[in-house]
């Protein structure tokens, strides 16, 4: 069993499945399969699951929620509201477990899980809170998931379970009001400049282009035609 805090899955939530679908499978690979019983097909990165490709009513902007394991939905969600955030969906038993949605201060999104997944998918780099006020978000996870925070000059926070770094909080920089604060999900391709030219190649849009971080690797962030918003990640 996967020790609580981790991410463990990420679904998108889209305004086109059929676009998104192509896109996702024309950049990545990825297969989808709907099994019985499931809402939606499961998006499949070299046969391990990533997540549900969920359709969205028009009129909500597509995007990524992760999934974060706990030990008890119910607790984590009397966490959530004690800490100043809100319960947007109540907890509910699904097939992957028991599950909520839960935002936190400045509006963005998780999910916490309690009896699914037991590791984060295979593809999944790193997760990174883009936000317009890190200092307002980051309490939070710290009281409902456990992750340890650490202070990082010029940016926010990077966040640990059991000593091991996994994701971070960002300070994004102005931008229109509606732009909502969300969880970016950083996928590991072989070469992100590849990657990034087939994205533009099958519609996508590139907001940050291949881009080196000395002695790490290379990023890049972009949006798929349906808007959701996600990023590359290229090992050293």
């Amino acid at each position: 069993m996967q020790t609580p805090g981790r991410f463990v899955r990420f679904d998108l939530m889209t305004t086109a499945p059929a676009e998104a679908r192509a896109f996702y499978a024309g950049l990545f690979g990825w297969t989808f399969e709907q099994a019985a019983g499931d809402f939606a097909p499961t998006m499949h990165a070299d046969g391990a699951p990533v997540g549900w490709l969920m359709p969205m009513e028009p009129g909500h902007p597509s995007h990524w929620i992760g999934y974060v394991s706990v030990a008890d939905t119910d607790a984590a969600c009397a966490r959530v509201v004690e800490a100043g955030g809100q319960v947007c969906v109540p907890p509910m038993d699904l097939p992957i477990g028991r599950f909520a949605v839960v935002e936190d201060a400045t509006g963005a999104v998780t999910s916490p899980l309690a009896g699914g997944a037991s590791e984060a998918p295979a593809c999944l780099a790193w997760v990174q809170l883009l936000t317009r006020d890190a200092e307002a978000a980051a309490p939070l996870y710290a009281a409902v998931y456990g992750w340890d925070a650490a202070a990082l000059e010029g940016a926010a926070h990077v966040f640990a379970v059991e000593g091991e770094p996994f994701a971070s909080i960002m300070q994004k920089p102005g931008g229109p009001e509606e732009e909502r604060d969300a969880w970016l999900p950083y996928f590991k391709v072989a070469s992100v400049a590849e990657r990034t030219a087939a994205a533009r190649a099958l519609g996508g849009r590139v907001f940050v282009p291949p881009t080196p971080l000395p002695g790490m690797g290379r990023f890049a962030v972009l949006a798929d035609p349906t808007g959701a918003t996600f990023a590359l990640w290229e090992d050293a």
